[in-house]
C-alpha cells in the first residue's frame, strides 16, 4: 500500500502546518514506518526525510534522489528539477555538514 511520506516532521513536534503535495513523497507503508526507525539515516542520506531543525534551511533546500529514475532533484513548488549527483552533495553538505559525509560512507558499507 502506498502512503504519503512527509518529508519534515508535522505534528507532535514538527511544524504545524500541514506539509503541501510538493513536500512529500510516496512511499510504501513498510518504508515509510522504517523511516522512522532503521531506514532513518539512509532517508536522511537520500533527502527523503528532512531533519526538524535545518537552521535557516527550508525542507525545498534538500535535494530527493527517485531511484526510479537513479536521478537527483530539488522541489520547488510542485515542479521536480533535475540536478547532478554532485550538486545534492554540495546542497546537502550546506544543509547537513559533515553529518551527510559521514551518513554516505556509513552507506556504503
Amino acid at each position: 500500500m502506498l502512503t504519503f511520506q512527509h518529508r519534515q516532521a508535522v505534528g507532535m513536534g514538527g511544524s504545524k502546518t500541514r506539509p503541501q503535495v510538493a513536500e512529500g513523497l510516496t512511499a510504501c507503508l513498510m518504508c515509510n514506518d522504517r523511516f522512522e526507525g532503521d531506514l532513518q539515516e539512509t532517508a536522511l542520506l537520500f533527502g527523503w526525510k528532512v531533519r526538524r531543525n535545518i537552521g535557516h534551511f527550508v525542507c525545498e533546500d534538500v535535494p530527493v534522489f527517485f531511484p526510479l529514475w537513479a536521478q537527483w532533484f530539488v522541489v520547488v513548488g510542485e515542479i521536480r528539477v533535475p540536478i547532478t549527483e554532485l550538486e545534492a552533495r554540495r546542497k546537502m553538505i550546506a544543509v547537513y555538514g559533515p553529518e551527510y559525509e559521514a551518513w554516505r560512507k556509513g552507506n556504503e558499507q
